[in-house]
């Protein structure tokens, strides 16, 4: 920059306003730029927002199918365990009856004698 040479008032005064014109067009435009910024951003946020709603459903899908399919299992394995409890039952009832019916007639049934 060079020393000024003469003083002039006017001058002063027109680089201000020219300082200024620049000063207030560079805020209009920061402002348009941090306008942009939050609207992005905002936007972004939504749409975080969105997918991390999506995915808490579907997760909660996700365990309540597990849940219905454990109580499936668990329901079939009851099912289960109760048919092998009476069909035990039987057999022991079975047994006895033949054990009694030994012990009154003294004799073992022909199916049995492998046991000898």
């Amino acid at each position: 920059m060079m020393p000024p040479v003469f003083q002039d008032p006017r001058a002063d005064e027109w680089e201000q306003r020219q300082l200024d014109k620049i000063k207030q067009r560079y805020e209009k435009q920061e402002e348009i730029v941090a306008t942009w910024e939050n609207e992005h951003k905002h936007k972004a946020e939504l749409k975080y927002e969105k997918i991390e709603a999506e995915l808490k459903e579907k997760m909660a899908r996700a365990l309540r199918r597990y849940e219905e399919e454990i109580e499936g299992i668990e329901g079939i394995s009851r099912e289960a365990r109760a048919q092998l409890e009476s069909e035990k039952k039987r057999e022991e009832h079975k047994v006895k009856e033949e054990a009694n019916q030994i012990r009154f007639t003294g004799t073992f049934p022909e199916q049995s004698c492998s046991l000898m």
